[in-house]
């Protein structure tokens, strides 16, 4: 069955003529979701999501979470509708060509955790039940970020996938910081000469001395890219050796080691390390950067510091207290409502922000900054564009960017490649 045909099919089921089988085993073979173009509008098109239970499990109610299109207020929009007499459950979206989305199931009963009078309320709790949908082609392919929803038009996420038997680039090393209170783990991946044998990740060794990896040849130039949440970038995405996969593939014309400091897993400490921690920034700037740039076989032509969510708030605050220390900031949905004295994320962020405005505003030697967020992050979106607006203002050489989906890390990791690609020490 084609597409079209396939979403008739599914929407007729117990009017039309196509036995359940039949429709079930063409679900299998397509994957889901199933985009077909929206009639009414050649910019959009239709997403069909469908699932079908293992033999024998009992459902009530099924919940399609899609990151910022069917959660908070939109929840009702994720609730998926039996077909009549099968055990198939499906809804349909429609979404932008270009719109990429992470995206989870929650099957559920009627006394199920955030199921009331057979209704999902909206919470994290339901979220982490929720599952990757074994239907999805970019699951099947092996995607870092689980299942995802792709409009046609969307950015391409094959470098995140089967990220985990990517190679090229050294085992990791690690240490930790001290600052504030809090010791943080760091990691380093230095990238290995092109002759030498690959080698598989070692096991890291807790608190661990800093040294250096086997080199690359000694005339091969290098940069140095820092990252915040080192826990996800080098433990679930494998992002040193998606960049050197994508080197050697010819996406990336530099080579980079990739030093990223972990977050605390406690929200609220995670708050306090990464929203405006001076003593937390001073240790990454003037110690830790400075350390391992002087350990690399190399000296780091230039210095790229990246980070999302509140780590991008971290990496705008760095540019700003210490415009030394990287020659361009990569802030990605930042947490621009961040200011002193918050113990957690306030209920309401869509006010006036001036906390990170007036960092930038009082800082020495503007920093290059690229900053992005998402069309569906709602009051945050405002917020980060008046940011790019202040930067551009005082002087930051500033690049901003909206895009069609969430607060996201299929976004972000595309947009990490996309920005990394189109630096270079000129610009």
């Amino acid at each position: 069955m084609t597409p079209t045909e396939l979403r008739a099919a599914i929407l007729g089921m117990g009017e039309c003529h196509v036995p359940a089988a039949q429709v079930h085993a063409a679900v299998t073979a397509h994957g889901s979701p199933i985009l077909t173009d929206d009639p009414a509008d050649p910019d959009r098109q239709r997403a069909l999501f469908v699932w079908i239970p293992e033999t024998g499990r009992q459902v009530d109610g099924v919940y399609l979470w899609v990151n910022r299109l069917t959660d908070k207020r939109h929840a009702a929009a994720g609730l998926m509708n039996r077909c009549a007499a099968t055990d198939l459950w499906f809804v349909e979206l429609t979404v932008t060509r270009g719109v990429m989305a992470t995206y989870r199931i929650y099957p559920f009963t009627a006394d199920g955790p955030g199921v009331t009078d057979g209704r999902v309320r909206y919470t994290r709790e339901v979220v982490g039940l929720s599952q990757p949908d074994p239907l999805n082609a970019a699951l099947s392919a092996g995607s870092s970020f689980g299942s995802v929803l792709r409009g046609s038009d969307a950015p391409d996420i094959s470098p995140w996938q089967h990220t985990v038997r990517a190679t090229g680039s050294g085992p990791d090393t690690d240490g930790t910081i001290d600052a504030d209170g809090v010791r943080l783990r760091y990691r380093l991946s230095v990238p290995l000469t092109p002759h030498a044998p690959l080698t598989p990740h070692a096991p890291l060794t807790p608190h661990a001395p800093l040294t250096p990896h086997t080199p690359h040849a000694p005339d091969d130039p290098l940069d140095l890219l820092f990252v915040f949440d080192a826990e996800k970038w080098f433990g679930r995405h494998r992002l040193p050796q998606v960049l050197e996969r994508a080197h050697d593939d010819g996406r990336l014309s530099r080579r980079y080691a990739v030093l990223g400091v972990e977050s605390p897993s406690d929200p609220a400490v995670r708050l306090s390390v990464l929203g405006g921690n001076r003593a937390v920034l001073d240790a990454i700037a003037t110690r830790l950067l400075d350390q391992v740039a002087a350990q690399l076989p190399v000296r780091p032509e230039q210095r790229i510091v990246a980070g999302q969510s509140l780590g991008g708030l971290a990496a705008l605050t760095l540019a700003a207290w210490h415009p030394s220390a990287a020659d361009t900031v990569l802030a990605y949905s930042p947490s621009v409502w961040w200011h002193p004295g918050l113990r957690s994320r306030p209920a309401d962020v869509s006010g006036p922000q001036h906390w990170i405005h007036d960092q930038l505003r009082a800082a020495d030697a503007p920093t290059r900054l690229r900053l992005a967020v998402g069309d569906y992050e709602e009051e945050l979106a405002p917020n980060v564009a008046a940011l790019a607006a202040t930067a551009s203002e005082v002087g930051f050489p500033t690049a901003f960017h909206r895009y069609p989906g969430g607060h996201d890390d299929a976004w972000w990791a595309s947009l990490l490649l996309d920005d990394l690609r189109s630096i270079s020490p000129t610009c």
